[in-house]
């Protein structure tokens, strides 16, 4: 070993072992102690890291001690001999091996002590994205860039709906456009409203509603009218008829109006036979001769005067005749595909929301607040995949944000992050709203801090993209009433079953991919409301839910809106929250460690209102401290509480917080050594733990797989005719979990049957947590489970927070109206 002294060569003697250690990851642990860059040893010489560690007196009885050797000549052999150099040697190294001991407890005591960390703090592996896996996991130069190919014939400018002429052309001639607002019945069901047609210019109307569904029809030439004449519509609804089913009367001669007019009047007449419970239609009708001679025959078979049918049956017959194709099966419908088809979303002001905004009195400082929730979107994958968005957001010459690098999830499901982030509380804690529960209620019954807001004067908005998966309809009741002033969901119902989407490229909705809906109607939400107070949330989780490398598709715009944000002035006074609901949650990347925890620590970042950076910078300085511990949604929520009175914040910065309590708001000081329990973060999630890995063979590791595959069967038990029973076929990995001060010192990459045993015999562990990662025989489906091995009765607990590590919304799913087993069933 050659060491250059005041050279400023690398010190070898320190590298070799603390390699590991200094870069904050070890294969034995998982973890390791996270050094500042000032102290990176690694490229340190040797006298400098001396004089740094004050270690001068150590290097002096070192050179001594070879001194000693050499001038005593403290061998048999004579000092210049091949042995007596051998024995100098030994002794050489002996000295440096104490050295090299000392020097390492130096650092480790030096590193803590700059840090103000301790041995009971959170420490999480540094991650490699040079690893084979994730380059591929988050390799996106071979994803395709969008491609919306339909044509946006109008756009909306300064509020007003303007045809494109480019897109309508000059030889092209519109004949009529067909208006429809999209609006809610309930968190179920969406409706269009009575259409509006217009049959002559000017086409570009002003639209009060939110969210409606735009069709025009380009001239037809005769060829085409004759085609659509031959099929037999002559004639429509009149106007007596036409009121009875909340159809406008056909005026116009125009064909479109005609074709649009009887597919309205069929759908009526449809919606009236569904709605009647005392109709039960036995064959489905092929056109509108044989829906009405279906209406005649339950009207007939119906005795009940007080029926809807009932009460029309007199008028049906009054309708007026029509001529029938006898040869065509068809039902009365368009003829025609519309030339241009488009939906729209955007802000109408609510004028209730402002007069209750203006009504209620609100604190000295008041600040709006924005929420944007990507899916499963870890820091790693963030900054991998959105350079251009994570720069400008972090940056100084930015927005100047603050990555929260020490958020860990509660769960991985959007609704268990959600939850107890806009309530508090978790979902056991609050009231039954789980759908298929007797008695369950509706979500409206939670605490959300949403409706703390609109009560402090606030306007409020909510949205999520997609409508069959959002957070409070999945696997709960939703809202019996609408929660929020401006509310998306049944925009994205009728746009996500709507025949544009089907013929859609994806994540497009015709010309339009699909995230600009919900950035240009949040960034219109803050135009429109520009001088009252607003509280917005907004979820995009189309592009990453299934592969995260899609979000790449997001990075310009979403650069773009932020940018445009700034520019319009809306985040001068807007504490915005962009974060991801949980880390990247289906690849071959959960079956190893760095995976495993990256879906435990999703991407957050909190930019503060640029006003505080001028005139309340107190506000800032618990934040920033923030942000390298352990926080969770329960903080987001206490956070969100303090935003309602800010003033109250900086009364009451100084002030110590409660370590026993599970939520902590960022503008208090964090314990630097909080724990999960406290934080309230299960074992399960909990990436604080250190993982040491065990032997798949070993009995204790054998017996916890199989009660974990019990645990499953149990779960699908009451439903046996439909989900197989399912069988182990491998384990996958198994890793030994243990808080940091009960880590065993000394332990090997892989620890054996033996030490496993030395560690249950210990008389202060009666539990031992092993995390399992399997692999089924039934559906090849991958788990993830911790198990509780109880050591003094040799018995197995299984942790009702088991994951689903590979993606099986593809896989067919029995039992799909029971949403909690949906991911263990497999149809037998």
């Amino acid at each position: 070993m050659r060491l250059g002294f005041c050279d400023c060569t690398h010190v070898v003697i320190l590298v070799s072992p603390l390699q590991a250690m200094m870069s904050g990851a070890s294969s034995e642990n998982g973890g390791g102690v996270a050094f500042p860059d000032k102290y990176d040893y690694r490229k340190m010489g040797f006298c400098r890291c001396i004089r740094h560690l004050r270690l001068k007196t150590l290097f002096i009885i070192l050179v001594i001690s070879v001194v000693v050797v050499f001038l005593t000549g403290r061998t048999n052999h004579g000092f210049l001999s091949v042995k007596g150099l051998e024995e100098i040697g030994d002794s050489i190294r002996n000295v440096v091996e104490k050295a090299q001991d000392m020097i390492t407890k130096k650092l480790i005591a030096t590193a803590r002590r700059t840090s103000n960390i301790n041995a009971s703090l959170c420490h999480r592996p540094a991650f490699n994205l040079g690893d084979n896996m994730f380059i591929d996991l988050y390799e996106s130069s071979n994803i395709p860039p969008l491609a919306c190919t339909g044509k946006m014939l109008m756009n909306f400018v300064d509020g007003q709906l303007v045809i494109d002429n480019q897109v309508l052309g000059d030889s092209n001639v519109l004949e009529a456009c067909v208006y429809e607002a999209i609006e809610r019945k309930d968190d179920d069901t969406f409706v269009y409203s009575k259409p509006l047609v217009r049959d002559h210019e000017p086409f570009e109307i002003d639209i009060k509603h939110d969210f409606f569904r735009l069709s025009c029809y380009g001239k037809e030439n005769d060829d085409d009218v004759e085609n659509h004449q031959s099929r037999g519509l002559k004639s429509m609804p009149n106007e007596e008829s036409a009121k009875l089913y909340g159809v406008p009367p056909v005026k116009s001669a125009s064909l479109v109006n005609k074709q649009f007019m009887a597919a309205a009047f069929e759908k009526n007449l449809q919606r009236q036979l569904k709605l009647d419970s005392d109709v039960r239609l036995v064959s489905r009708p092929r056109n509108l001769r044989q829906l009405l001679q279906a209406a005649n025959e339950e009207i007939a078979r119906s005795n009940s005067k007080g029926s809807r049918l009932a009460n029309i049956s007199s008028n049906i017959n009054n309708l007026p005749k029509m001529n029938w194709d006898e040869n065509s099966a068809n039902k009365i419908t368009p003829r025609r595909q519309p030339t241009y088809e488009q939906f729209f979303a955007h802000i109408v002001p609510n004028q209730k929301a402002i007069k209750r905004a203006e009504e209620i009195a609100k604190p000295a400082i008041v600040a709006n607040v924005l929420i944007i929730m990507l899916d499963s979107v870890s820091t790693k994958a963030f900054k991998a995949l959105m350079p251009k968005t994570y720069k400008y957001l972090q940056a100084f010459d930015g927005l100047g944000g603050v990555l929260m690098e020490g958020f860990n999830i509660v769960d991985d499901s959007a609704t268990s992050q959600l939850v107890p982030m806009f309530t508090g509380k978790t979902q056991q804690e609050l009231p039954e709203t789980r759908k298929h529960v007797a008695d369950a209620g509706y979500a409206d019954e939670h605490p959300f801090v949403w409706f703390d807001y609109e009560n402090s004067g606030f306007v409020t908005l909510y949205s999520e993209d997609e409508p069959t998966l959002s957070a409070f309809n999945t696997e709960l009741n939703g809202f019996a009433e609408q929660p929020v002033d401006h509310y998306t969901r049944p925009f994205w119902q009728a746009a996500k079953y709507s025949k544009l989407h089907s013929r859609s490229e994806a994540f497009c909705l015709g010309g339009q991919a699909n995230h600009h809906f919900t950035l240009d109607y949040v960034q219109e939400f803050f135009d429109k409301y520009h001088n009252v107070p607003k509280f917005a949330f907004a979820y995009h989780g189309e592009l990453s839910r299934h592969d995260v490398k899609n979000i790449k598709h997001l990075d310009d715009d979403f650069q773009k809106f932020l940018l445009n944000m700034r520019l319009n002035g809306n985040l001068e006074n807007t504490v915005l929250l962009v974060m991801a609901s949980h880390g990247v949650k289906y690849s071959k990347a959960q079956q190893v460690l760095q995976g495993k925890l990256e879906k435990r620590m999703p991407f957050v970042s909190i930019v503060p209102p640029r006003q505080w950076l001028e005139h309340h910078r107190d506000l800032l300085k618990p934040l920033y401290e923030n942000a390298n511990r352990l926080t969770t949604v329960f903080d987001v929520y206490e956070t969100l509480v303090d935003l309602l009175n800010v003033p109250a914040i900086v009364d009451n910065l100084d002030k110590p917080v409660d370590r026993a309590t599970r939520g902590i708001s960022w503008f208090r000081r964090i314990p630097y050594d909080r724990t999960c329990a406290q934080a309230g973060v299960s074992t399960h999630w909990c990436s604080c733990s250190q993982f040491l890995q065990l032997s798949k063979q070993i009995d204790v590791v054998q017996k916890a797989a199989l009660a974990v595959v019990q645990f499953i069967n149990q779960q699908t038990a009451e439903y046996r005719q439909q989900c197989a029973e399912l069988s182990l076929r491998n384990i996958v990995e198994a890793l030994l979990i243990m808080p940091h001060d009960k880590v065993l010192k000394g332990t090997s990459k892989m620890l054996s049957a033996q030490q496993l045993s030395n560690l249950s015999n210990q008389p202060d562990v009666d539990v031992i947590e092993m995390q399992l990662s399997i692999q089924m025989n039934s559906n090849e489906a991958f788990y993830e489970a911790v198990v509780r091995f109880h050591t003094k009765n040799n018995t197995y607990d299984v942790a009702k927070d088991i994951s689903r590590l590979d993606d099986f919304d593809h896989h067919l799913k029995c039992r799909r109206d029971v949403p909690h087993i949906a991911q263990y069933c497999m149809c037998s």
